[in-house]
């Protein structure tokens, strides 16, 4: 699996039109994007395997059924060759399953990345204001002393 690298800033479409011109037939977008810096690439490597390990967990017995099941129905498959679409039937059903649930692990992972992003920014402008006070208190304080 690829290390995300960046964040996504801003996606928007452009009108189809504008390549019409050059013969294309297109439904071009834009996407700007801004790389991590080495801190958020950490942050980012942290909170997704905390949240893999999380997710799995949840998933954990779940998953290891529905991995039980196709193995018995690829057994039922060897046994019992006059069943076979009924049986493959059963085993697309169960990857269908798993596959909601690697959905569901994507999502999660997704979802604690948004809100650690939320958290350094509220705590980045926390710093920022925190600065803009000291340095207000410290022009005051000096003004005070030496007028």
């Amino acid at each position: 699996m690829a290390m995300a690298t960046a964040k996504i800033l801003l996606s928007c479409s452009i009108p189809q039109d504008v390549f019409t011109a050059a013969g294309a037939t297109v439904k071009p977008s834009l996407v700007f994007l801004k790389r991590f810096t080495q801190e958020e690439e950490i942050t980012y490597a942290d909170v997704t395997k905390k949240a893999r390990k999380e997710v799995r967990e949840t998933y954990q017995n779940e998953i290891a059924r529905l991995d039980e099941e196709i193995r018995i129905q690829n057994e039922n498959l060897e046994q019992d060759p006059d069943n076979r679409k009924q049986t493959r039937r059963k085993i697309k059903e169960i990857r269908i399953r798993m596959a909601a649930i690697e959905d569901a692990i994507r999502a999660t992972q997704d979802e604690i990345a948004r809100q650690i992003a939320v958290r350094k920014g509220k705590i980045r402008a926390l710093r920022q204001k925190a600065e803009e006070l000291r340095q207000l208190a410290k022009r005051e304080f000096e003004e005070a002393v030496f007028s």
